[in-house]
C-alpha cells in the first residue's frame, strides 16, 4: 500500500519553495555551463581564458572547454609545442557542440619543429559531438626509426565530427587519421606534404586523410572540397566500413616522393568482406591527377565487392617516376559477378595516364557508361581550356572554398564531352551533363545599371547601386559589389541592388562580380562615382510629394531632372532650365516610399533622396 504525502499549510510553503529555489540552481547551471574561452601566444596558463586575459596553450584549452557547448577561440600566430595536445572524452550534444575555432579572420598554427620524440598534433578518444575550424597543425615528424604515430589530427572512436577550413602539413605519418568514425564531415580541408621516412615500410603510410577500423556499417563520412598533394601514399585511404562520400575534392602529386613506391588519388577498400546491398562508397566531381599510381581505385581484391558510385569525375597525367600510373582500376573480388557490378561507373574521364585510361582485373566485373573510355567519344588535349596545373595548389578563396582552376580540365564549348553524359542526380548545366568534374558553364553576365558613369553626389548622400544579372544555363548565385576594390555588400537574392547610404566623401570606382551556381564569375565594367561637399538641398524631407529642390550656383545649361523609385522605375521626367537655382516640385501623385531625385548635368548627376509619407 502506497503511503500517502500530506502536507501543513506552511510545510507546502516550504516544499514548494524548495522545488523553485532547485529549479532555479539547475537552470542557471544549463545557462552558465557553456563557456567562452580565448587562447593567445601572448596568453598566460594561470589566466582564466578570457578574451581578455586568455590562456597560452592549445592543450590548456582542451582540457579545460570539455562541457556540452563550449567554444574555444584561438587567435592568430604560431604555437610552439614538445607535446601531444589533445583530450579525451569530450562529451557535446547535437544542439551543443564542443567546439575549437580560429578567431574570425586568423590563422592559428600549432607547430611541433621543437618536439624531441614523436608527438601528434592534435588527439582526441572517444569523444561526440566536437567541430574544429580553421586550425594548421604542422611540423610533426618522426623522430627516430618505427616511430609510427605520428599524426597531424587524429580522432579515436569518435562521433558527430566536424572538421571544417583545416590544414595539416610536413607530418612524419599522416595528416588526418579517423580511426572507427561515426558521422564525420570533413569540409574545405588541406592535407600535403606527408611522408613516413622512418617507417618499417617507409613511404607507404603517408596519407593525406586515412579513415580505419572498421566500424558500423551505418556509419558515414562526408568529404567535401578538400585537398590531398604531395604525399608519400595516397591523398584518401578508406578502410572502414559504412558510407564514405568524397565529393569536389582534388588528390595531385600522391606518392610524389620518388624515394618511395606507392600512392594513390583514392583508394576506395573496405577494411572487412561484408555482405550487403547498401551503398558503401559515393565519390563524385573530383580531380584525381599527376599521381604515383592510379586516380581512383576500388583496391578491393581481397575483399567481397562493395556497392559504389564513382561519376563525373576527372583521372588525368597519372604515372610519376616512370610508374604506369592508371586513370581507375576495378579488381577482381570473392564476390559474384551480380555483385561486382553494383560498381558503379559513369560520366568519368580518364585522359594522359601513362598506364590505361581503366584497368580491369581479369574476370572483374563492374557496370559503366558515359565514360571517356566506353562511350563514342574523343578526348585530347584540345577539349580543354588549359593543362596548367598552377592553380590547384592556390589559396582558397576568404569562404575557405576551393580556388578557381583557371581552365584546368575545363572543358571547351565546342568539346564532344559537353551534354554527353547520362544525368545521375547531380546539377548540370546545358540539356544533359557532361563527361568529368567539371561542367561546362557560360559565364553570366552583369552590368552597373545605376549609378550612371560620372554621377556626382552630395553629402550626405545615398547611392542606389542597381546591376543587371543574367545567366543563359544556370541561376545567379550571388552578386558582389566593390568599392575601390574593398567588398561593399555580398548580395544572395534579388533585388540585384544595394542602397549605399552616407557614402564618404571623395572618389569612388564601383564595380559588381556576379556568381552562378556553376561557379562561373563576370565582372561588371567600372563606373566612376564622387561625392562631395555641397549645400545642394531638398527640402522639406520626409514630405507629401511637393518639395523644392535647391543648388548651389545657376544651372549653366537646361538639364533633364527625374524622380526613381529604388526598385528602379522612372516615375517622373522633366526639365530644369538654365540659369535657375530652384526647382519647385509637385508629385503628390507618386506612392508612400524612398525616391532618387536625379539632376543629369554634363559634369556629373546630382542625386538626392527622399521620403514621401
Amino acid at each position: 500500500m502506497k503511503e500517502r504525502i500530506t502536507f501543513s499549510k506552511y510545510g507546502w510553503c516550504i516544499y514548494v519553495y524548495k522545488v523553485l529555489i532547485l529549479s532555479f540552481f539547475l537552470f542557471s547551471h544549463s545557462i552558465v555551463s557553456a563557456r567562452v574561452y580565448y587562447v593567445a601566444t601572448n596568453g598566460s596558463d594561470t589566466w582564466p581564458g578570457s578574451k581578455e586575459k586568455p590562456w597560452a596553450t592549445w592543450d590548456r584549452a582542451f582540457n579545460a572547454a570539455y562541457r556540452a557547448g563550449d567554444t574555444t577561440y584561438i587567435r592568430g600566430g604560431i604555437y610552439y609545442t614538445t607535446i601531444t595536445s589533445g583530450k579525451g572524452g569530450i562529451q557535446g550534444t547535437a544542439d551543443k557542440p564542443v567546439c575549437f575555432f580560429a578567431y574570425p579572420g586568423e590563422t592559428p598554427i600549432l607547430d611541433g619543429s621543437n618536439c624531441t620524440t614523436t608527438e601528434t598534433g592534435l588527439i582526441f578518444k572517444n569523444g561526440t559531438h566536437i567541430k574544429l575550424k580553421g586550425l594548421t597543425v604542422r611540423h610533426f615528424h618522426q623522430i627516430e626509426y618505427l616511430d609510427e604515430h605520428c599524426y597531424g589530427i587524429y580522432f579515436y572512436r569518435c562521433g558527430h565530427i566536424t572538421v571544417e577550413q583545416c590544414t595539416t602539413h610536413d607530418i612524419g605519418y599522416r595528416g588526418f587519421y579517423f580511426y572507427t568514425p561515426d558521422s564525420l564531415f570533413v569540409y574545405n580541408c588541406d592535407s600535403y606534404n606527408v611522408v613516413d621516412s622512418l617507417s618499417i615500410t617507409p613511404g607507404n603510410a603517408g596519407d593525406g586523410y586515412i579513415m580505419t577500423g572498421g566500424g558500423d556499417t551505418t556509419d558515414y563520412a562526408i568529404f567535401r572540397g578538400c585537398r590531398a598533394w604531395h604525399v608519400s601514399d595516397d591523398g584518401w585511404d578508406v578502410h572502414t566500413n559504412g558510407y564514405v562520400e568524397i565529393d569536389n575534392c582534388w588528390a595531385f602529386n600522391c606518392g610524389g616522393y620518388e624515394d618511395y613506391e606507392y600512392g594513390n588519388g583514392m583508394k576506395l577498400n573496405l577494411a572487412i568482406p561484408l555482405e550487403r546491398d547498401m551503398l558503401s562508397r559515393q565519390v563524385t566531381r573530383c580531380i584525381s591527377v599527376y599521381n604515383r599510381g592510379n586516380g581512383i581505385t576500388t583496391n578491393d581484391a581481397r575483399g567481397a565487392a562493395i556497392p559504389m558510385n564513382i561519376f563525373n569525375n576527372t583521372s588525368a597525367f597519372n604515372g610519376l617516376f616512370g610508374n604506369e600510373g592508371k586513370g581507375f582500376s576495378v579488381y577482381n573480388t570473392v564476390g559474384s559477378d551480380e555483385e561486382e557490378r553494383t560498381r558503379v561507373f559513369k560520366n568519368n574521364i580518364s585522359y594522359g595516364n601513362v598506364g590505361p585510361a581503366i584497368f580491369v582485373a581479369g574476370q572483374a566485373e563492374y557496370s559503366h557508361s558515359n565514360n571517356t573510355w566506353d562511350s563514342n567519344v574523343t578526348v585530347d588535349q584540345s577539349d580543354f581550356v588549359s593543362l596548367d596545373t598552377s592553380a590547384l595548389r592556390a589559396a582558397r578563396k576568404p569562404d575557405g572554398s576551393l580556388p578557381d582552376l583557371n581552365g584546368f580540365m575545363e572543358l571547351k564549348q565546342n568539346s564532344d564531352l559537353v551534354d554527353a553524359g547520362e544525368d545521375l542526380g547531380l546539377a548540370f548545366s546545358g540539356n544533359a551533363p557532361d563527361i568529368g568534374a567539371l561542367e561546362y558553364n557560360e559565364s553570366p553576365s552583369i552590368s552597373i545599371t545605376a549609378p550612371s558613369d560620372g554621377s556626382i553626389f552630395a553629402e550626405p548622400a545615398s547611392v542606389l547601386i542597381s546591376t543587371y544579372v543574367s545567366d543563359t544555363d544556370g541561376y545567379i548565385r550571388k552578386v558582389v559589389i566593390y568599392n575601390n576594390d574593398e567588398l561593399l555588400v555580398e548580395l544572395t537574392s534579388e533585388p540585384w541592388s544595394f542602397d549605399w547610404t552616407y557614402p564618404p566623401f571623395g572618389n569612388h570606382t564601383l564595380r559588381a562580380r556576379a556568381y552562378d551556381n556553376f561557379f562561373g564569375i563576370s565582372t561588371s565594367a567600372e563606373i566612376f562615382v564622387t561625392v562631395k561637399s555641397s549645400s545642394v538641398k531638398l527640402y522639406p524631407n520626409p514630405n507629401d510629394g511637393v518639395f523644392t529642390f535647391v543648388l548651389d550656383d545657376p544651372l549653366q545649361k537646361t538639364s533633364e531632372i527625374s524622380t526613381i523609385s529604388l526598385d528602379g522605375k522612372l516615375v517622373y521626367q522633366g526639365t530644369m532650365l538654365e540659369k535657375e537655382v530652384s526647382k519647385q516640385m509637385d508629385l503628390s501623385f507618386i506612392r508612400h516610399g524612398f525616391y532618387n531625385f536625379i539632376l543629369y548635368k554634363e559634369d556629373g548627376h546630382i542625386w538626392k533622396k527622399f521620403i514621401k509619407y
